[in-house]
């Protein structure tokens, strides 16, 4: 097994420079051909997503809505999370999970106090 790994490695070591060689004259030769098919190739992408998107604009906007309503309070949970984090000089990881929970429980009964006062008036 160690005969063929070194065949191999001398083998690389020997033809290095005229692989590099080669490699070096063929993106030269074809340079501009390399270019002109990227170019084409991003203009169709970019065309591609453009008409995409404006196909199923509609259907996007109206499943993201939905997923809002339905989990409304799943998003506003999560946000309060992000936000109270965010007051500590720590990092996230470090903020203890009871403290963040016991804040998003206290949000929670905030936020539902305030829309039975709504609701009341």
């Amino acid at each position: 097994m160690s005969d063929r790994k070194a065949y191999y490695k001398k083998h690389y070591e020997e033809n290095k420079e005229k692989k590099k060689a080669y490699g070096k004259k063929h993106y030269e030769e074809n340079r501009e051909k390399y270019k002109a098919y990227g170019k084409k190739y991003r203009e169709e992408n970019k065309a591609y997503f453009k008409k995409y998107y404006e196909e199923n604009r509609e259907k996007d906007n109206a499943r993201r809505k939905k997923y809002r309503e339905e989990n409304r309070d799943k998003l506003l949970d999560q946000t309060t999370r992000q936000n109270f984090k965010r007051t500590f000089n720590i990092p996230k990881k470090e903020v203890p999970k009871e403290l963040v929970e016991a804040y998003v429980k206290l949000t929670k009964i905030r936020r539902f106090s305030r829309n039975q006062k709504e609701v009341t008036s």
